[in-house]
C-alpha cells in the first residue's frame, strides 16, 4: 500500500512495477486483470463481469472483503474496444486494489452521486483519480509540448482525462484563482510603488 506522502506520480509507478508493466506506454486493462488475478500482489483477487445494470449506478467495483472488482458488461465491452472513459473507469478501481482500500469503491458515473457530507470518501475518490490518470500516462512518457488530444491517442484516454492530466504535469488548475484580498492587493501596490522610486 502506497503511503498518503507520496506524490501521486510517485504511487502509479510503484503500481506499475508491481504489476509489471512500467515499460509499457499503453496499458490493457485485460493484461492487468490477469496479472492481478494471477500475481501474488492481492491474495486471492480476481474479477469478474456482471450484467448490465448489476451493480448500477457503477461502471465498477472494488470490494476489499471479496477481493472483487466486478465491471459492468458494456463497461469491459467498451474498454476492450479502448473507450477512454471505460479503462479508466477500469483503471481506477484496480488503483483502489492496488492502493489496498478498504471497504467497497463504486467508479459512479459522476462524482456528484457522492454525498456531501462524505469528504474523506471524496479526497480518496479524487486521490484514486489522479493516481489512476498517472497510471495510465506517466509524466516521463508525455512528450513536452504534446496536446491533450495527442495524450489521449497514446494513452488511451477519454480527452477530459488527459485534458486534466496535462494540467497537473503543468502545473494549473482547472480551478480559477482566488482574487486576492484587498490589503494583500494594496501591499503588493505600495511595495511596487516603493520600488519604482
Amino acid at each position: 500500500m502506497a503511503k498518503s506522502t507520496q506524490s501521486e506520480e510517485e504511487v502509479a509507478s510503484e503500481y506499475r512495477n508491481l504489476v509489471g508493466v512500467d515499460h509499457l506506454m499503453w496499458l490493457d486493462p485485460m493484461t492487468i486483470l490477469m496479472k492481478l488475478r494471477h500475481g501474488h500482489r492481492i491474495r486471492g483477487f480476481d474479477f469478474k463481469t456482471v450484467r448490465p445494470g448489476g451493480i448500477a449506478p457503477a461502471l465498477a467495483k472494488w470490494d476489499f472483503g471479496a477481493k472483487l472488482i466486478l465491471i459492468d458488461e458494456e463497461t469491459f465491452a467498451a474498454a476492450n474496444r479502448a473507450e477512454g472513459r471505460a479503462r479508466f473507469t477500469i483503471f481506477h478501481e484496480v488503483v483502489h486494489a492496488l492502493g489496498g482500500h478498504r471497504g467497497e469503491f463504486n467508479r459512479l458515473q459522476s462524482r456528484s452521486e457522492i454525498p456531501p457530507y462524505a469528504k474523506k470518501l471524496r479526497a480518496l475518490e479524487s486521490r484514486t483519480d489522479k493516481i489512476t490518470a498517472a497510471f495510465m500516462a506517466p509524466r516521463r512518457l508525455i512528450c513536452d509540448g504534446w496536446s491533450a488530444r495527442e495524450v489521449a491517442f497514446f494513452f488511451g484516454m477519454s480527452a477530459e482525462s488527459a485534458r486534466i492530466r496535462l494540467e497537473e504535469i503543468r502545473g494549473r488548475t482547472r480551478h480559477p484563482k482566488r482574487p486576492l484580498p484587498n490589503s494583500v492587493a494594496q501591499l503588493l501596490l505600495d511595495l511596487k510603488k516603493g520600488s519604482d522610486a
